[in-house]
């Protein structure tokens, strides 16, 4: 985002009244959405009646370019908690008495069956669909401001 407001030759608050003004919208219609039917109901509503609604459920969840955009937004947060969770675990080490198994864990146990779970991506298809978002994102924010 800076480098393709700064490419552009446009200053960085532009880029981040946009970025903001997405992620807001985007939030809003979240907390409606939860608010109004809570997320158990607008689930089970999906899984059971609809299958193209189901179908793209999945597809948000599961594809590798959902995982991408959350590598993208997400990535410095994602690193960040892991820290967070390596110290939590030293100082629960340290502080409290644990089993041999809790013990011997790096990170707490959430953290750790999300790790897990990242483990089992498949990374080249992830990162490759990185590559082309930020690419993508690159060439529309320096174009748009070119024009």
């Amino acid at each position: 985002m800076w480098t393709a407001a700064t490419i552009a030759g446009t200053n960085m608050q532009l880029s981040r009244v946009v970025l903001m003004g997405v992620f807001l919208m985007l939030m809003i219609a979240g907390l409606t959405l939860e608010r109004f039917y809570g997320w158990k109901l607008i689930l089970r509503k999906i899984m059971v009646k609809d299958p193209l609604a189901r179908k793209l459920l999945r597809f948000c969840i599961c594809s590798d370019w959902t995982k991408a955009i959350g590598i993208m937004v997400f990535a410095p947060l994602i690193v960040i908690g892991v820290l967070l969770s390596f110290c939590q675990q030293q100082v629960r080490k340290h502080t409290q008495v644990l089993g041999p198994a809790e013990k011997a864990r790096l990170v707490s146990k959430p953290v750790g069956e999300m790790l897990r779970g990242l483990v089992a991506w498949n990374w080249t298809s992830v990162l490759r669909k990185v590559i082309v978002l930020g690419s993508a994102y690159l060439l529309v924010f320096v174009m748009g401001f070119q024009v």
